[in-house]
């Protein structure tokens, strides 16, 4: 059982830097990113919760081997950012049910000091099954706000969403990359360029504000095999 789980989380976190997808069928580029992670925590009197930033494994196939991991008191998450999308592991650890507002965050980035409403054009979540929202194929685009994110005590779930950030970045990618139509050099890795997250966590009748700054360390580029 536990071997699947695996299996099927790895196939899932493969799946958050699919973003980085063209639509044009085979062969196409996938831009994966090594990060830095800056996250915060604060209650409605601004006073900050405890939580760290650690070092984690990541599954094999990935051009970096670690991943950024965010360790709170009630959850954590692992994060993973491509060119056009971003996403992660979340774990409760728990005793309540924690929600992380999406539906009300906010993004802002080097480019863009002015914070603006995350709107996405893909949101999905994979608990032991894929649950798909909005498309990443350019002809059915459609930005949206997205849901909340809710985990039950004890329950861990995948996370990837494609958020509109033709506002955030001249090249309208995370982190700025750049590369040559279905060739997979970079022509601009993005590094020292950053995103950053605002979100409201419920965790039962507590709200905090969740603040995550992913940096870009190093983006590499290859060619999709489907």
């Amino acid at each position: 059982m536990m071997r699947r789980h695996i299996l099927s989380t790895q196939l899932a976190l493969q799946t958050v830097l699919g973003f980085a997808l063209a639509s044009c069928g085979g062969g196409s580029v996938v831009v994966d990113c090594a990060l830095d992670a800056q996250v915060s925590m604060r209650d409605s009197n601004g006073n900050e919760e405890p939580g760290t930033v650690v070092t984690a494994a990541r599954h094999p196939g990935r051009s970096s081997p670690t991943a950024v991991q965010y360790r709170g008191k009630d959850f954590s998450w692992t994060f993973e950012a491509g060119a056009q999308g971003m996403g992660g592991t979340i774990a409760n650890h728990s005793a309540d049910t924690v929600c992380l507002r999406f539906d009300q965050a906010h993004l802002r980035s080097n480019f863009h000091a002015e914070p603006v409403a995350l709107r996405t054009y893909s949101y999905n979540t994979f608990r032991e099954k894929w649950t798909l929202l909005g498309s990443t194929d350019p002809r059915q685009r459609r930005d949206f706000s997205p849901p909340a994110f809710c985990l039950e005590p004890g329950k861990e779930a995948v996370i990837s969403f494609g958020p509109d950030v033709s506002v955030l970045f001249p090249t309208q990618k995370l982190f700025n990359v750049q590369w040559a139509d279905e060739e997979p050099n970079l022509s601009d890795k993005g590094v020292g360029n950053w995103i950053a997250l605002s979100t409201p966590v419920e965790t039962g009748s507590t709200r905090r504000i969740m603040q995550v700054k992913l940096t870009a360390t190093d983006c590499t580029a290859r060619l999709s095999e489907h």
